[in-house]
């Protein structure tokens, strides 16, 4: 079997299960990386992709007992939670993310408050403003205007999912979202959901990812989105309040030096 067939299959078949991001931020990554498939009277038995340091992908199928044999010396790993139990993960630091996935069945138009506008970012002059949002809201998490440009040039760019909230009053920008698009799949993703924190409590989160949604929902089938379980800010929470649905928990370990 072709492994980039059955890796697009195996993901369809369930997304927050089989990967933590979007596929197409797996198929980028491990281009380079080892891929290796075991198949038993045509059913996916295991599927592993690593490099000499890290196991990016690990899935087995619970209906067989054949595992493969993994390395006990991997730098990082990255682990869905149904296979954590199945490594010794005691030299390593664990962050744990959640990954959610919304239908695109039921999504609602939340209204800003009139003080507030949704605005469409513009990329040749507005790529400073974008990185400085983001790097407002984070303390460990610095983004370049010119890492801002870089991402314009994937192919999941839609420059319609760039979108700002304007404080008309001020008339300055006051949150982001960024969403992307693969067509080949038909998956959107909520990639950067940013609200500066003296903005935060006004609705202005909920209300920018169900724009967004009403825009990919005329481009994808599906919608996933992934985060940090103990984000201060309890990103989850507002996801779930805009539809997306999901218990899927994934660890980044890295070893501890």
């Amino acid at each position: 079997m072709n492994f980039e067939v059955v890796l697009r299959e195996k993901y369809l078949e369930n997304p927050c299960l089989f990967q933590p991001t979007a596929l197409w931020k797996t198929v980028k990554m491990t281009s380079y990386f080892k891929k290796e498939i075991k198949v038993n009277n045509n059913e996916v038995v295991y599927l592993i992709i690593e490099n000499e340091s890290m196991l990016h992908t690990y899935w087995s199928s619970s209906e067989y007992s054949i595992y493969p044999k993994i390395k006990d010396n991997y730098e990082m790993m990255i682990l869905h939670d149904n296979f954590i139990d199945k490594f010794n993960t005691l030299d390593f630091i664990d962050e744990k993310y959640f990954k959610l996935i919304h239908n695109l069945k039921n999504v609602h138009k939340e209204e800003l408050d009139r003080r507030f506008s949704f605005q469409t970012v513009n990329i040749p002059r507005e790529v400073d403003i974008v990185s400085d949002i983001i790097c407002k809201c984070y303390t460990d998490i610095r983004v370049t205007p010119e890492e801002v440009l870089e991402w314009t040039k994937e192919k999941v760019f839609d420059n319609s999912l760039w979108v700002l909230v304007v404080d008309n009053i001020k008339e300055i920008p006051i949150a982001l979202g960024i969403a992307e698009c693969d067509e080949d799949i038909m998956e959107g993703s909520l990639e950067w959901i940013q609200v500066l924190p003296q903005y935060r409590g006004y609705g202005i989160g909920v209300a920018l990812v169900n724009f967004l949604l009403l825009i990919l929902k005329e481009k994808s089938k599906f919608v996933t989105v992934s985060g940090k379980i103990d984000n201060k800010t309890n990103p989850q929470r507002m996801y779930r309040k805009c539809g997306f649905q999901g218990n899927d928990i994934w660890h980044i370990l890295r070893r501890k030096l």
